[in-house]
């Protein structure tokens, strides 16, 4: 298991187009993928209270790690989401690595278990990857990718 690279750090934001005015329109960030996703990952992402969410990739260039900005889509899975805000703020930060499940087993010899099951991602500019989220022991959710 090595890390590659810091991938991303994904942010669930209140207003898609707010955010996308302030960091692609002022800071000038490259928009790469903008796209809907249903299913297991908003489900995790908000702790099973959506099963769809705006996904919108930023890169500032082609060295380093981007921004993924995540709105929660108003298709809510509980009646009780429905009045809930959704709240701004650092939803996890991302790491690319070669190698999901090997990377799961060698975090489990250190007794770190992974908080989610290995889930797909089908993008369409940027194609599959499969990903699995655990938590550091400050609580931050680190989401570990793998491109197919």
């Amino acid at each position: 298991m090595a890390i590659q690279t810091l991938l991303h750090v994904d942010l669930a934001v209140a207003s898609m187009e707010r955010a996308l005015h302030f960091y692609r329109d002022g800071l000038g960030i490259n928009l790469l993928e903008d796209t809907i996703v249903e299913g297991d990952v908003p489900m995790f992402l908000s702790s099973g209270r959506f099963s769809r969410m705006r996904l919108v990739i930023l890169q500032p260039s082609r060295i380093g790690g981007g921004v993924e900005l995540i709105e929660f889509e108003s298709d809510v899975t509980h009646e009780s989401a429905k009045a809930e805000e959704t709240r701004g703020g650092l939803q996890s930060i991302s790491f690319l690595v070669d190698d999901i499940p090997s990377t799961v087993s060698r975090l489990a010899t250190f007794g770190i278990q992974p908080l989610s099951e290995i889930m797909e991602v089908d993008l369409p500019a940027l194609g599959k990857s499969n990903i699995v989220y655990f938590e550091d022991p400050d609580g931050h959710q680190i989401e570990l990718v793998a491109l197919q």
